[in-house]
């Protein structure tokens, strides 16, 4: 438990997933979108994308699917920023711009 780590972190399943690794392309493409949104809406450090393969909610899915980690609870400040309504509101905001992104590239190819 790091006190220092801030930031937002994304998760989706890696190709090698034995479950839904046939949704990683686009699942990597969804967190792109909602990482990048996420960050400019709220300000916060990016902790990154990264392929798993040890998350069981991933498993089931039949659409692409991520899984985001908002924030830690372990650092004091952004454990009571993530308290907040207002930021509650910029990290719906910043997810609904990405997801809306995410739709229009699949338009566009």
């Amino acid at each position: 438990n790091d006190l220092g780590l801030q930031g937002i972190k994304m998760f989706y399943p890696s190709k090698d997933n034995i479950h839904v690794g046939h949704l990683s392309q686009l699942s990597e493409k969804a967190s792109m979108y909602m990482l990048e949104e996420l960050i400019q809406t709220t300000g916060a450090n990016s902790q990154g994308i990264y392929a798993v393969d040890n998350m069981p909610e991933h498993n089931f899915s039949t659409s692409p699917v991520v899984t985001i980690l908002p924030g830690y609870m372990t650092n004091r400040e952004e454990d009571v920023l993530l308290k907040t309504k207002a930021y509650q509101l910029k990290l719906a905001e910043g997810l609904k711009n990405g997801i809306n992104l995410y739709f229009e590239s699949l338009e566009n190819r």
